[in-house]
């Protein structure tokens, strides 16, 4: 009996004694199964122990301050492996169907600034879009091959063509901002032709298209008067009245100046900022215009009305 009982004991405290040689294993940081995107914010949820929509409300968050969001959560997606998936056909389908949604987000979203310009839509667009396709093929790499089929080839050509325009898009639209042609007046043609001085506006612009401003018909004050015109993609042509004297400034950053004159037509590199035939006498007297003329990529015309049209 006395026996039976020491066994019993050593038994009893072997089963309530720590295990010391054990170690204690955290846990690791992998991108969720049950995911929405790439997984990135339910792994991150689970090695924390918080509500995922959290997370995902963070990321969304963190990207409108200048991209951080995207950035940080492509880089998770690179580097954090995956938990096993069952189904391992699921995977590369799902990473062409959720980059193709995301390139025709990004394309919609870049033609939308045509008619509603953004300041931040051009080369750090399409830096993040070459960032996200550099994240995809970095984990198509690390994933087993799967057979190609049409669909996969058809998606994968769509995708190019997207990826092609939004980095071309990007790095146009970033060269215009360079040159500091405003994004602003909308698209298409717009003619002007004020007749007086007080429907005379001081601004006309463009973002995409035409400005053509005919100002021959107006009597500008001796005192002067500012008028900036512009167009960020396209022409922009001034008409002035003949007996104005002009304070010129012209911007192109990649296109052509042409400056004709009443008397002759003649083209030229140079622009005479006075009447031909005024008298240095009736130089104060004269009307007087500060005109600041700007195009990104395209054309300025400066033309000088002939007297017989005022």
């Amino acid at each position: 009996m006395v026996a039976a009982r020491d066994a019993t004991y050593r038994t009893t405290m072997s089963d309530a004694t720590p295990d010391t040689n054990s170690t204690y294993e955290p846990r690791t940081l992998r991108r969720s199964d049950q995911r929405l995107l790439g997984g990135v914010a339910g792994g991150v949820a689970q090695r924390f122990d918080i509500d995922v929509r959290l997370v995902r409300v963070a990321f969304v968050l963190s990207t409108l301050l200048w991209g951080l969001g995207a950035v940080a959560y492509l880089v998770l997606w690179v580097v954090v492996p995956s938990e096993p998936r069952v189904n391992d056909d699921a995977p590369p389908t799902k990473r062409l169907r959720v980059a193709l949604v995301s390139g025709a987000f990004v394309v919609a979203f870049v033609l939308l600034s045509a008619w509603r310009p953004l300041r931040f839509v051009g080369p750090s667009v399409a830096l993040l879009w070459v960032i996200f396709l550099a994240g995809l093929a970095v984990v198509a790499i690390r994933t087993p091959s799967r057979r190609l089929t049409l669909r996969r080839l058809l998606g994968f050509g769509l995708l190019g063509a997207m990826s092609g325009f939004i980095v071309v898009t990007g790095a146009f639209l970033g060269f215009v901002a360079s040159t500091g042609v405003p994004f602003a007046g909308g698209v298409g043609l717009h003619a002007y032709h004020p007749s007086s001085i007080a429907t005379t506006q001081h601004q006309y612009r463009t973002t995409f298209g035409e400005t053509n401003v005919d100002l021959s018909k107006v009597t500008f004050p001796v005192t002067g008067f500012r008028l900036d015109v512009s167009a960020a993609v396209g022409e922009a042509i001034v008409t002035i009245p003949a007996d104005v004297v002009v304070s010129l400034q012209t911007n192109v950053g990649a296109g052509t100046i042409f400056f004709l004159q009443w008397n002759g037509g003649q083209r030229g590199s140079a622009f005479d900022a006075t009447p031909r035939g005024l008298a240095p006498g009736a130089l104060k007297r004269a009307p007087h215009l500060t005109l600041s003329v700007q195009v990104g990529v395209g054309k300025v015309f400066v033309y000088r009305a002939a007297p017989t049209s005022r």
